[in-house]
């Protein structure tokens, strides 16, 4: 008996996971202003540094799951308490396992931030439907 509820239990996250992938909430006053103090964090590899800090996150360098998220770029909100949390996370992803630097992302303007989304229901990642770029952008090793 304690097998088959495990299996339900893990077919249930897995069904989960795939009805709320893609991030559709609007953010709260609270989490804007996280993001204009703290910024964003983006996992990556420390290969594209100058090309992040010149370009920007580009949206859609990796192939997406649904084509709804076709153009997106992914984040965190930077909290340096749950920082370790999301990295393990995405280290836990296939090849993001490589990933080995970070970039924060600041400075974001009023439209910029009206157009993230955030997926509560399950790790609180941030899409913004585009190539993020801001004046302020710096990435730095793991």
């Amino acid at each position: 008996m304690n097998l088959i509820n495990q299996i339900g239990t893990n077919l249930k996250g897995y069904f989960n996971n795939i009805k709320y992938h893609t991030p559709k909430a609007k953010l709260t006053e609270k989490e804007i202003e996280m993001i204009k103090q703290n910024g964003l964090v983006h996992f990556t590899r420390y290969i594209y540094k100058d090309s992040i800090e010149k370009n920007g996150i580009l949206g859609n360098w990796e192939k997406y799951i649904f084509k709804r998220e076709r153009g997106f770029s992914w984040y965190y909100i930077m909290n340096k308490e749950t920082f370790q949390e999301k990295l393990d996370l995405i280290h836990s992803k296939g090849k993001r396992k490589e990933y080995d630097a970070f970039a924060i992302i600041k400075s974001l303007n009023d439209e910029q931030i009206s157009k993230l989304r955030i997926r509560r229901e399950t790790d609180d990642a941030i899409i913004y439907p585009d190539t993020l770029k801001t004046n302020k952008i710096f990435v730095d090793k793991l």
